[in-house]
């Protein structure tokens, strides 16, 4: 647990010093700021227009940023020969990746922590007051699914380069988000493992499970139990996920 605790806290110091750390930031700031300004031109209810974009810009900048940093995390330790010191030290892989993992996710939670104090204070603001429990869920969802993306580049990560790393967890992670649209608009009486492929992409691979807009804004109703499922899901898919990087990780060549 200290060997975790260690490489924890070292991967997370790293992050935190990133140059894509601060435009990230400051992308999260801009991007209330427009939700703010698009808000006021729509002839919706402002709080609809300000959830529907700003849903949109913490999406794709908090699941690039996880992108990014869980390619960075394991290639760059890999590069500058900082991975085999430490697992001289010694610290076992899974230990060594568990601890990047946790670093990773702490890194999120301080980037979603900042974006998080911004957009309330853009609520008071707007005289909206504090979070309600549904637009506070919306967050959760958000930060669930970045570690989640982040899981996936990590597993990519530790048996290939950075290059067809980026580029698998960017394309894993599109088909997370199309997946349920194309099962159900696929062509009525098709059939074949094309049509099968597709069906079981959209069960067990389903992003859009954590986009929670419509119920921070009262537009769609979900209970507790949905909730409680969909968070489970994704806490299920991260341990699965990062179990097969462990195995994976145990039995590939740290220098190649």
């Amino acid at each position: 647990m200290i060997s975790v605790f260690m490489v924890m806290r070292e991967s997370f110091l790293l992050l935190r010093r990133d140059k894509i750390f601060l435009p990230a930031v400051a992308a999260g700031v801009m991007i209330t700021i427009f939700a703010n300004i698009a808000s006021e031109w729509g002839i919706e209810e402002f709080r609809k227009i300000l959830f529907d974009v700003g849903a949109l810009g913490f999406h794709l900048t908090g699941c690039l940023v996880a992108i990014f940093w869980g390619t960075k995390t394991v290639s760059e330790a890999r590069a500058d020969g900082s991975l085999e010191i430490q697992l001289a030290a010694p610290i076992g892989r899974v230990s060594w990746l568990v601890g990047k993992y946790l670093g990773l996710v702490l890194a999120l939670i301080f980037f979603w922590l900042l974006v998080l104090v911004f957009w309330q204070g853009i609520m008071f603001a707007n005289d909206f007051g504090g979070m309600t429990q549904p637009q506070f869920m919306f967050f959760v969802f958000q930060l669930l699914e970045w570690s989640l993306v982040g899981a996936v580049a990590l597993f990519y990560s530790t048996f290939a380069g950075v290059t067809i790393a980026l580029f698998a967890t960017i394309s894993t992670w599109m088909a997370g988000l199309v997946s349920l649209p194309v099962a159900q608009n696929l062509p009525y009486g098709a059939d074949g493992w094309a049509v099968d492929v597709v069906k079981g992409l959209a069960r067990f691979w389903d992003l859009r499970q954590f986009n929670l807009s419509g119920f921070a804004t009262g537009v769609e109703k979900i209970g507790p139990g949905e909730l409680q499922v969909r968070g489970v899901y994704g806490i299920l898919l991260i341990l699965i996920i990062m179990t097969v990087s462990c195995i994976f990780f145990r039995r590939r060549d740290v220098l190649a």
